[in-house]
């Protein structure tokens, strides 16, 4: 699939994580945000449930460099628990 929109670069962690997204079956694509620099208490490579969305999910990703916003899109739009918990399963 390939990272989509503006800002393709991702810490390693981050890339990873990613890629692990788009691998869930129901996950059609995931969109980078914006990128902030800051500081966070996650370890680098988290990926953590933001709100719901039409479409999809938003998360926070954080990386060593601060945190990224991203979109996730889910099809068919039932899925949208199914994911949300695998995400949660794997980063709590």
């Amino acid at each position: 699939m390939g990272l989509q929109g503006r800002h393709k670069s991702l810490d390693k962690e981050l890339k990873r994580s990613v890629l692990w997204l788009e691998s869930i079956p129901a996950v059609k694509k995931v969109v980078l945000g914006f990128s902030e620099n800051c500081r966070h208490k996650y370890s680098p490579g988290v990926v953590r449930f933001k709100n719901e969305v039409p479409g999809g999910i938003k998360v926070n990703g954080y990386a060593g460099f601060g945190v990224v916003d991203m979109f996730i899109k889910i099809e068919p739009i039932e899925e949208v628990e199914n994911v949300k918990a695998q995400i949660l399963k794997k980063y709590l």
